[in-house]
Order: structure tokens, then sequence, then C-alpha cells
């Protein structure tokens, strides 16, 4: 499943919600909730099967470099920069 799909589900939750009556608070409250669930849950999967398959040699070398870039971009952030240039 592609992460992509987090943020359609809560456009499309948020669309739910202005569609609901404005005195029906809390099924807006329960549709906000279950729509930010669902796309976060959609997310997560997204996130792992990623990180797996990177891990499983089966990423491309465009894919690589851009998620070593990112987690060298994470450590510089976080103060673990190493102290060589290399991955």
């Amino acid at each position: 499943m592609r992460a992509d799909w987090s943020i359609y589900i809560s456009f499309i939750g948020a669309g739910l919600v202005l569609l609901l009556p404005r005195n029906a608070k809390s099924l807006i409250r329960w549709t906000a909730l279950l729509t930010g669930v669902a796309a976060l849950a959609v997310a997560l999967v997204g996130y792992f099967s990623y990180n797996s398959w990177i891990k499983a040699g089966n990423a491309g070398l465009w894919d690589v470099v851009i998620f070593r870039g990112f987690l060298r971009l994470a450590r510089q952030s976080r103060g673990l920069a190493r102290t060589t240039t290399s991955l």
C-alpha cells in the first residue's frame, strides 16, 4: 500500500466532517478520529514496507540515495552525524 493514501484519507475525512451537521459534535469527533487513525495506519504500513524493501536490496540507486540522505539529515539534526562523509 502506498503511503500517499494517508493524505487522501485525511482529505476525505475532512470532506466528510464538512458535510456533517454542525450540531452533531460527537459524530464529527468520531469521524475525525477514525479517519485520522486510518491515515496513521496506512502511513505506518507504507513506512515499514518501504524500509524492509530497501533492506532487502530491492531498491534502485535513486531510492537508496534518497533514503540514506534522509537518514543523514536525521542524524545531523540530532547531533549524531558521523565524522566521515561516507554513508
